[in-house]
């Protein structure tokens, strides 16, 4: 935009200097160029203006929306998301499932292995998750070590089979430092039958609980 207004200027200004060559005695050409400068600043002025304030909010809208270790989404993502698809629900009579995962002994890794690699383990997690869902999912870090994927018009079966692929790929990879890792997978659907998104996520909480409760590495379903 600001090289428009520069080829804008110099095209002007050659009109200009052409006819003041010319002779032209109605006009005072050295005061409109004046003017012409006046206008073509104050333009680029306000055009470069405008651009950096665009940049600022689009650079705080990524701050806010990713969650600064993981790089996935934020918490505050996840929750417009939510809302996002319970509208949906409503208006269209749609249906969503969500993904809450937990990595199963993340306390006694921190304790063995130090802080610094359970952080990235986080970040190796966020990076399996990212590359194994579908481009309509999204994930992002639900709490410290949790994590949430919004499987955008997928049913429980279809978002229980995905958790499964999920839960493999992290079993059979090898972190580094720490080794060998599993985590436990809670999965629930919403429809127009649930009353909110408040039951949906505590539904969510309850089968990763069950998850954990019966051997921990696995998926299951409320």
């Amino acid at each position: 935009m600001i090289r428009l207004y520069l080829m804008i200027f110099l095209l002007i200004v050659t009109q200009v200097s052409y006819a003041a060559d010319i002779g032209s005695d109605t006009m005072d050409f050295k005061f409109i160029l004046e003017l012409v400068l006046i206008l073509i600043v104050t333009v680029l002025f306000f055009a470069e203006r405008r651009h950096l304030i665009s940049k600022h909010k689009a650079e705080l809208e990524k701050l806010s929306d990713t969650d600064t270790l993981t790089g996935v989404y934020s918490r505050n993502k996840l929750d417009d998301t939510l809302f996002f698809h319970e509208n949906s629900v409503k208006r269209y009579k749609s249906f969503f499932s969500v993904i809450l995962l937990d990595i199963d002994n993340i306390n006694i890794i921190n304790d063995k292995h130090g802080q610094h690699s359970g952080d990235v383990l986080l970040q190796d997690v966020s990076k399996i998750l990212s590359q194994a869902i579908r481009s309509s999912d999204v994930v992002g870090r639900w709490g410290s070590d949790e994590f949430m994927i919004i499987c955008a018009h997928t049913n429980e079966k279809n978002a229980l089979s995905l958790a499964e692929k999920l839960r493999r790929r992290i079993h059979m990879y090898k972190f580094d430092k720490v080794g060998k890792v599993t985590a436990s997978f809670g999965v629930s659907e919403y429809n127009d039958s649930k009353k909110s998104l408040d039951e949906l996520v505590a539904n969510a909480n309850k089968a990763l609980k069950d998850a954990k409760k019966y051997g921990k590495n696995q998926c299951s379903v409320h």
